[in-house]
């Protein structure tokens, strides 16, 4: 799994679909964030912010690591029928 979060790192999370994810989880970011700024200081809204942030990068290179595991027992699923 160590080469799959790598190619995930490096490769995966700088797609441009990957990018416009990036930005659209920004803007969702904000949206939640703001009705709290009246409640907490900056610093905390920076540390709710990188914590929502890091569940979304476990999230979405969970969700990668997944579907490869999936793709491949598919495929080796339809290998053992042709063969």
């Amino acid at each position: 799994m160590v080469k799959l979060e790598k190619i995930y790192n490096s490769i995966i999370s700088n797609e441009k679909e990957s990018v416009k994810l990036g930005k659209e989880y920004d803007k969702q970011m904000e949206e939640i964030l703001e009705p709290l700024k009246e409640r907490f200081t900056e610093d905390e809204i920076d540390k709710i912010r990188e914590r929502m942030y890091d569940v979304a990068y476990i999230t979405e290179k969970g969700g990668f690591m997944l579907g490869v595991r999936f793709m491949a027992e598919f495929i080796f699923e339809l290998m053992e029928r042709e063969l």
